[in-house]
């Protein structure tokens, strides 16, 4: 309680045993002290109400305050299990800020982790490779040693020629052999020859020709070079020519199958286009033309490939009556069909069943 008692009138403080105020006289009875002590004792209750008030706040900051060092810690705790573990992700800023050196040291070593993953995986990667290269240049070199092979194999089939010896030159032609289209109808009396060069192969008649020369003398020609001829002639003026040519030019065989047609139409007389095809689906021209020479029928087959030329001409008499005509056509049909590089898909037929087609 306090020492002083306050007039109500003057207010002037005055000692708590004063019965009048020494201010203004008038009198400090029981009322004022009681009020006086009221007022006090609401001071006090007012006093210590902040005084608990105070106290409940200081209890609440130092709560606050505890959790957030809780919080602080356990998330330190994390961020250092994440960084032990290499969780990237659990890592806070806060610690980036206060740990800059420790932050460093975790870059450089996650450079060296990523460095040294990078170097494993280019390792794996080279080994991989290393293994499908092998794998795919062994599987290139098979290629291209089986495409070399074929390519060998077939350049020498293209240009090998057999050596002819005197029995194969002895076709079976006799000298007494007068021309006789009547018996040369018979497929039968037909033989056939094979030079050993691919495709060049044909057969002739037996019954139309007395003479026969053989040439495999190389010579030069306008198709390149000539390595080998075979020519039959019969008493009549027939004649069945078959020659092979080794090309010489750089010309394609587009190119070189129209010089073949222009050559062989300007030779003829009355010339007419049977088959003129610069390059088929197998890669080779087909030239066969018709026309006269002289008083001679002439049939002209000519095969182009990329290597050489193959010809076939056949000659024949202008024939005297409708049976005599078809009997040579007959006869020029079969050596069409029977020749290896006519490509005929059609074999020879009998006179007969070609006679019922007219």
């Amino acid at each position: 309680m306090s020492d002083k008692i306050i007039c109500n009138k003057c207010g002037k403080d005055n000692i708590v045993s004063a019965k009048f105020c020494r201010g203004c006289g008038s009198s400090l009875g029981g009322e004022q002290k009681k009020k006086q002590i009221s007022k006090e004792n609401r001071a006090s209750k007012t006093t210590s109400k902040g005084s608990g008030f105070l106290t409940v706040a200081i209890l609440i900051s130092l709560i606050i305050i505890i959790a957030l060092v809780c919080f602080i810690v356990y998330f330190k705790f994390e961020d250092v299990k994440g960084l032990l573990t290499g969780n990237k992700e659990s890592v806070v800023s806060t610690i980036e800020e206060d740990d800059e050196y420790d932050d460093e040291d975790e870059d450089e070593d996650n450079e060296d982790e990523d460095e040294n993953a990078a170097e494993n995986k280019i390792d794996e990667t080279s080994e991989s490779t290393g293994e499908s290269d092998i794998i795919e240049e062994e599987v290139d070199r098979e290629s291209v040693k089986s495409d070399h092979n074929k390519a060998e194999s077939e350049m020498e089939e293209e240009q090998k020629v057999y050596q002819v010896t005197a029995d194969d030159r002895k076709f079976n032609i006799s000298p007494d052999t007068k021309s006789d289209y009547e018996n040369a109808v018979y497929p039968s009396n037909y033989e056939h020859y094979s030079s050993g060069t691919k495709d060049f192969g044909f057969s002739y008649s037996t019954e139309l020709y007395n003479d026969v020369v053989f040439d495999d003398t190389e010579r030069k020609h306008d198709y390149g070079n000539l390595i080998q001829s075979v020519d039959f002639s019969g008493t009549d003026g027939s004649k069945l020519v078959f020659r092979l040519f080794r090309r010489t030019d750089n010309l394609s065989v587009e190119k070189a199958t129209e010089f073949v047609h222009s050559t062989e139409t300007t030779a003829l007389e009355q010339p007419e286009d049977i088959l003129f095809t610069k390059k088929d689906k197998e890669g080779h021209g087909k030239v066969i033309v018709t026309g006269k020479d002289g008083n001679n029928v002439i049939y002209d087959m000519s095969k182009v490939r990329s290597k050489y030329i193959m010809q076939m001409l056949v000659s024949y008499p202008e024939a005297t009556d409708e049976d005599d005509r078809n009997r040579k056509w007959y006869v020029t049909e079969c050596y069409y069909r029977m020749c290896d590089f006519s490509d005929s898909k059609n074999k020879f037929r009998s006179f007969e069943d070609y006679l019922k087609e007219q």
